[in-house]
């Protein structure tokens, strides 16, 4: 994440995410798995990449209005996910804080 205040009350910022999940192995200590013989994602089985981008300005004291746009994208086995955010999205939204 990278964040940056050009003027008192603007913080504009932008983040990356990455997030990967491999397969799932079946896990019994008293039946002599060796979990150090598991190989570290071998195969993945979902990845998201997530671009976000917000500004935020403080318009008084503790009043906000900020913007903000997030790039998301999905692939590989979306069984635990809406429909809504499968695939690749973009999401846009905006509104008035106060009191945070």
């Amino acid at each position: 994440m990278l964040a940056w205040r050009p003027v008192r009350g603007l913080k504009l910022s932008g983040a990356w995410t990455t997030a990967i999940r491999g397969e799932d192995f079946p896990y019994d200590y008293h039946a002599g798995y060796e979990v150090d013989k598991i190989p570290f994602i071998e195969k993945k089985t979902w990845q998201n990449n997530s671009l976000e981008l917000s500004a935020r300005f403080e318009f008084v004291n503790d009043g906000y209005f900020y913007v903000q746009y997030i790039r998301g994208d999905r692939t590989g086995i979306t069984t635990y996910q809406p429909e809504l955010m499968q695939g690749t999205t973009n999401t846009f939204s905006t509104g008035i804080l106060v009191g945070f």
